[in-house]
Protein backbone atom coordinates (compact mmCIF):
# COMPACT_ATOMS: atom_id res chain seq x y z
CA UNK A 1 0.00 0.00 0.00
CA UNK A 2 1.40 3.31 -1.15
CA UNK A 3 0.23 6.51 0.97
CA UNK A 4 -2.29 7.30 4.14
CA UNK A 5 -5.68 6.04 4.82
CA UNK A 6 -8.23 8.59 5.23
CA UNK A 7 -11.71 7.99 6.78
CA UNK A 8 -14.33 10.28 6.59
CA UNK A 9 -17.51 10.59 7.76
CA UNK A 10 -19.86 12.53 10.29
CA UNK A 11 -19.52 13.04 13.38
CA UNK A 12 -20.11 10.34 15.78
CA UNK A 13 -20.15 7.48 12.49
CA UNK A 14 -17.06 5.98 14.32
CA UNK A 15 -14.06 7.02 12.03
CA UNK A 16 -11.72 7.09 15.22
CA UNK A 17 -12.79 3.61 16.56
CA UNK A 18 -12.18 1.88 12.83
CA UNK A 19 -9.41 3.88 12.62
CA UNK A 20 -7.72 2.41 15.38
CA UNK A 21 -8.80 -1.33 13.81
CA UNK A 22 -7.19 -0.63 10.24
CA UNK A 23 -4.20 0.67 11.58
CA UNK A 24 -3.41 -1.76 14.49
CA UNK A 25 -4.47 -4.28 11.38
CA UNK A 26 -2.09 -3.10 8.71
CA UNK A 27 0.94 -1.66 11.24
CA UNK A 28 -0.10 1.72 10.70
CA UNK A 29 -0.10 4.14 13.10
CA UNK A 30 -3.34 6.42 13.60
CA UNK A 31 -3.45 9.48 13.78
CA UNK A 32 -6.76 12.06 14.97
CA UNK A 33 -5.99 14.92 12.80
CA UNK A 34 -7.53 17.46 14.91
CA UNK A 35 -5.11 16.08 18.08
CA UNK A 36 -2.01 16.25 15.28
CA UNK A 37 -2.69 19.91 13.93
CA UNK A 38 -3.09 21.36 17.45
CA UNK A 39 0.46 19.84 18.26
CA UNK A 40 1.89 21.91 15.24
CA UNK A 41 0.30 24.37 15.68
CA UNK A 42 0.85 24.94 18.99
CA UNK A 43 5.00 23.84 18.39
CA UNK A 44 4.96 27.24 15.71
CA UNK A 45 2.06 29.66 18.22
CA UNK A 46 2.98 28.50 21.62
CA UNK A 47 0.00 31.05 22.93
CA UNK A 48 -2.38 28.51 20.89
CA UNK A 49 -3.28 25.41 23.16
CA UNK A 50 -7.03 24.98 22.22
CA UNK A 51 -8.87 23.39 18.98
CA UNK A 52 -11.54 26.32 19.32
CA UNK A 53 -8.62 29.07 19.31
CA UNK A 54 -6.51 27.47 17.17
CA UNK A 55 -9.00 27.37 14.57
CA UNK A 56 -10.00 30.72 14.79
CA UNK A 57 -6.25 31.80 15.23
CA UNK A 58 -4.68 30.73 12.36
CA UNK A 59 -7.96 30.15 9.86
CA UNK A 60 -9.21 27.18 7.09
CA UNK A 61 -6.21 27.57 4.59
CA UNK A 62 -3.47 27.38 7.01
CA UNK A 63 -5.36 24.68 9.03
CA UNK A 64 -5.47 22.85 6.36
CA UNK A 65 -2.06 23.21 5.09
CA UNK A 66 -1.14 22.07 8.92
CA UNK A 67 -3.26 19.20 8.09
CA UNK A 68 -1.67 18.19 5.38
CA UNK A 69 2.10 18.26 6.62
CA UNK A 70 0.97 16.11 9.52
CA UNK A 71 0.64 12.92 7.03
CA UNK A 72 2.83 10.01 6.02
CA UNK A 73 2.45 7.11 3.93
CA UNK A 74 1.99 4.32 7.28
CA UNK A 75 -1.19 6.40 8.65
CA UNK A 76 -4.93 5.87 9.21
CA UNK A 77 -6.03 9.18 9.77
CA UNK A 78 -9.69 10.39 11.05
CA UNK A 79 -10.02 12.60 8.82
CA UNK A 80 -13.24 15.93 7.92
CA UNK A 81 -13.75 17.00 4.57
CA UNK A 82 -11.79 20.35 4.08
CA UNK A 83 -8.43 17.71 3.54
CA UNK A 84 -10.29 16.86 0.34
CA UNK A 85 -10.55 20.28 -0.51
CA UNK A 86 -6.28 19.96 -0.96
CA UNK A 87 -5.39 19.35 -4.59
CA UNK A 88 -2.21 18.07 -3.03
CA UNK A 89 -4.29 15.19 -1.39
CA UNK A 90 -6.53 14.71 -4.58
CA UNK A 91 -3.57 13.58 -6.79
Amino acid sequence: MNGPIFLIGLPGCGKSTVGKIVAKDLGFDFCDSDQTVLELVHHDHPQISELLHMYAAIGNQQFREYEYSAQTPERVAREIEGLLQMPEVIQ
